[in-house]
């Protein structure tokens, strides 16, 4: 497992750790696909994510590259596995 901290939400499935000073990087939920940007449910799935992770170390663990180059990863905060709770909320 690796532990990040998330500096920012992007939306409800994707977030930014930072790494180091200079190197951030953008980590996607594993097995989520919340509704992007501008459509129905996009900012409540968001403003969900925000609360659980954002500003709070996470770790994460099965970090994938998937087709588009995009880290992929199931993510844990406080014992709480985030993508299975995504999913349980209906997101």
């Amino acid at each position: 497992m690796y532990q990040r901290r998330v500096t920012k939400v992007i939306d409800g499935d994707t977030f930014d750790v930072d790494r180091n000073i200079d190197d951030i990087s953008r980590i996607r939920l594993a097995d989520i696909d919340t509704p992007e940007k501008g459509s129905s449910g996009a900012v409540n799935a968001s403003t969900a994510l925000k609360a659980l992770i954002e500003n709070k170390n996470v770790d994460t663990d099965k970090v994938v590259i998937d087709d588009y180059g995009r880290i992929v990863a199931n993510v844990y905060q406080g014992g709480t596995n985030i993508n299975n709770y995504m999913k349980n909320q209906g997101w």
